[in-house]
């Protein structure tokens, strides 16, 4: 990542449907997509994304399904299907010396039978440069199978 300034924030284009960020069988695939989500790196936010994938994949390639919602980066487990979650990782890019991170799950209201809808767990903020270690953490909070 340079130290690339920008005087205008380029929003992402949404893919053709919301599966098309995420939903393939595979894991590898719903990476790939996910990456390609964030190949135009004429923002910031794209560049830091596309980066995040790039450092995540070795590891976490196989453990995790990413997918993007605008220009946040969602991580969620292999079962999960994209935009149908009941835990996340979400990650979002805010500025030059901000990345916010939070372990969003679906918790209850009005009673322990019924979701009431996503509540942060855990999460903090990080400088960029900062993030891997500190996204990784919440990761390894994902109710994934197997451990590490």
């Amino acid at each position: 990542m340079g130290k690339r300034r920008y005087s205008r924030l380029i929003e992402p284009a949404y893919p053709q449907s919301m599966e098309d960020a995420g939903g393939q069988a595979d894991l590898g695939g719903a990476w790939d997509a996910t990456t390609a989500t964030f190949a135009d790196d004429s923002y910031l936010a794209a560049s830091f994304n596309a980066w995040l994938l790039r450092e995540l994949r070795p590891r976490w390639g196989g453990r995790v399904r990413p997918a993007s919602s605008h220009s946040r980066l969602l991580f969620m487990t292999p079962a999960a299907r994209p935009y149908v979650w009941s835990e996340h990782v979400y990650v979002e890019w805010q500025s030059a010396d901000r990345v916010e991170m939070a372990l969003e799950r679906l918790v209850p209201r009005m009673g322990l039978g019924t979701p009431g809808g996503g509540g942060v767990v855990t999460g903090d903020f990080t400088r960029p440069e900062n993030a891997l270690p500190a996204i990784e953490a919440l990761l390894h909070q994902l109710g994934l199978q197997g451990g590490e």
